[in-house]
């Protein structure tokens, strides 16, 4: 599958052999009419974040670069590339931005 992110996979007794490619963030997965249904996932190209609810809120899933998991769980409903560190408390969030390189010069 060339060009894509993550490759979703659904296999049940009502629909047989579904899959869905995700190249970029997707904050609700049943517009794409996918959510809830993921029971298998493969990480074609970077690390991917699978969220149990919409807005990337809930449970999270890492799916590393290349790896392929069959799902514990059908229930994830956004997914988004794993390209950001978080922190846990916004307020503790600081960045300082220099006007010169090497971090000097006006901030």
């Amino acid at each position: 599958v060339p060009g894509a992110g993550i490759v979703f996979g659904v296999t049940d007794r009502y629909e047989l052999d579904k899959a869905v490619t995700l190249r970029s963030p997707n904050s609700d997965l049943a517009i794409i009419q996918f959510g809830d249904a993921a029971r298998s996932a493969w990480a074609v190209e970077g690390d991917w974040e699978l969220y149990q609810n919409g807005q990337y809120d809930g449970a999270r899933f890492l799916i590393k670069d290349g790896s392929k998991h069959n799902l514990d769980r059908s229930d994830y409903t956004s997914a988004r590339p794993a390209n950001c560190r978080y922190v846990a408390d916004a307020v503790t969030a600081q960045l300082i931005v220099y006007d010169r390189s090497y971090w000097q010069g006006e901030s």
